[in-house]
């Protein structure tokens, strides 16, 4: 499961806030001079060195979890227990309830590929099915913790404590945490100051 519906739109939000903030009005005056709103320095573009954070890995890194159970593939979403299985897609749908909208997969060509969203973004629940399977579930919601306790807005130090030492993998424009169970990943999304802003339970 190397592309990710998150990592699109982390992609596309970031490049969107590149464009907003980096953005530099230049006119030109009747002499053909160049003025611009900000300032323009030779030497700056020739010595600048990208930032650390740009720095992306070329490769993921899994992890495995500390102390595993039956428990971790499931969360509580409006009173249900609802548990990440690949083969159990009518039983998630059921405990996640009517979804709000209902969408082509976008990470698929076949009209009966489905994106689910349940809730109303930006605390929502996402499920892709694929092939009459489920492929992933994203959280978005802020209420809903996983079973060892994490949610949005959960920080690195308290992913790492509930799930073992792990280090934060750059890759495609996203910061993430991967942890490996027996049939399944448990993906936690970061954003800049290290704090989840997705949970992603998928496919291997």
């Amino acid at each position: 499961m190397k592309k990710r519906n998150i990592t699109a739109i982390i992609i596309a939000s970031s490049i969107m806030m590149l464009s907003l903030v980096g953005c530099g009005v230049t006119a030109e005056s009747d002499d053909g001079v160049s003025v611009g709103t900000e300032s323009e320095s030779p030497e700056s573009t020739a010595t600048e060195t990208p930032d650390e954070e740009e720095d992306f890995s070329s490769e993921l890194v899994t992890y495995k979890p500390s102390n595993p159970t039956a428990a971790d593939a499931s969360f509580e979403y409006n009173g249900n227990t609802v548990t990440y299985a690949k083969d159990d897609i009518e039983k998630i749908k059921s405990a996640l309830g009517k979804p709000a909208l209902e969408d082509q997969a976008p990470s698929s060509d076949d009209p009966s590929d489905k994106l689910y969203t349940y809730g109303e973004f930006p605390n929502s629940v996402d499920l892709t099915e694929i092939g009459g399977k489920a492929s992933t579930i994203t959280i978005y919601d802020t209420s809903i913790k996983t079973s060892r306790g994490i949610s949005i807005g959960s920080t690195y130090k308290d992913v790492i404590a509930a799930y073992g030492d792990a280090e934060i993998s750059k890759l495609d424009g996203s910061n993430e945490v991967d942890y490996a169970f027996d049939n399944y990943v448990l993906i936690f999304f970061f954003d800049n100051n290290e704090k989840v802003n997705a949970i992603l339970y998928g496919d291997e």
